[in-house]
This record gives C-alpha cells, structure tokens and sequence, in this order.
C-alpha cells in the first residue's frame, strides 16, 4: 500500500511539475508578446513625444526667453530726471558684491513706472507700477513669465524676477544706496 502511494505521488509530483512547466511556458509567451506589445506602443508614443516636442518648440520660437537691454530700451524710454546706473554695484544678503545695469522708466502703455536690473546684458528684474494685467504684459514683451520667471503682485503693479539673485529679498544694497 505504501509503495502504490509513493508511485501516486510521484505521478502527482511528475504532473504538476508538467502543469507548472505547462504555466511557465504560456507566461513566457505572454511576457513575449506583451513585450512585443509594448515595444510598438513605445515606438507610436515616441512619435508622438517628438511630435509634441517639434510643436513646443515652434511655439517657443515665437515668444521670447530672454530680453536684452537693447530690446527693452527701444521699447520703453528711461526716466531723463532719474539716475540711471549702468554698471550699478548691488551688494546681496551673503554679502557678495554684483555689478548689474539698474535702469528707470517713465510713463509707457504699459506702466507708470518701472525698474529693471539688467545683468550680463539680459533682463533680471522688472518692478513695474502699473494697472494693466499680467497677460497684458507678457503679450507686450512677446514672453511666457510661466516657464522663465516668478511673478509676484505687489501693491501697485508686479516684481517679475527672472534671475532669483536679483530678487528683493537677496538684495540688501542698490546701486542708489550707496554713499
């Protein structure tokens, strides 16, 4: 009795171990084609990826990213009674000195009245007082403030800062604070 239960479960060893490799095979065959599956979905999504990229990238090209001093100033006309201080020194909270153009501007469509620092000849800072929306000033200026700067509403107007070193809270001296 012992030896036709030992050859029952062997038989039942050898048929599962046919029904394992039976589960083993079919998942293999699955795996395959889900990977196959897959690899055609990756390709079509690839496509698509470079699709989007292309038409990001052509919208971009219309608009802006940086905005130099030259550009700016024949937009806008600086402030004739004000200092303007080109080459200006600002000292920033970790105590390190940065030479930037700071530059003032009189009554456009656009503002009342604005600052910008300029650094390495590309526009840093922007302090306007103004009663116009933010969309209206990014369509004047031909830039997305989304994706390249932080825009914060003040009181009367917005600080658009485009480089963080040249936020107001890293600032401790303008260049018309020093003696």
């Amino acid at each position: 009795m012992r030896r036709i239960l030992a050859i029952e479960t062997e038989l039942v060893k050898i048929e599962m171990e046919g029904i394992e490799i039976r589960i083993k095979t079919i998942l293999s065959i699955l795996l395959s084609l889900l990977i196959i599956a897959g690899c055609a979905n990756d390709e079509n999504a690839e496509v698509a990826m470079d699709s989007e990229v292309t038409s990001t990238v052509t919208n971009t090209n219309m608009l802006k990213i940086v905005l130099t001093t030259e550009e700016f100033n024949s937009m806008f006309k600086k402030k004739s009674d004000e200092t303007q201080y080109k080459d200006g020194k600002f000292e920033l909270m970790d105590g390190t000195l940065v030479t930037a153009d700071f530059y003032s501007y009189g009554v456009s469509s656009l503002f009342e009245y604005a600052t910008a620092v300029f650094y390495k000849e590309e526009l840093a800072s922007l302090h306007l007082i103004t009663t116009v929306g933010i969309d209206q000033i990014e369509e004047a200026l031909n830039m997305n403030f989304e994706e390249l700067a932080l825009v914060e509403p003040t009181e009367n107007g917005y600080q658009i800062i485009f480089d963080s070193m040249f936020h107001d809270t890293n600032i401790s001296v303008y260049p018309f604070e020093w003696k």
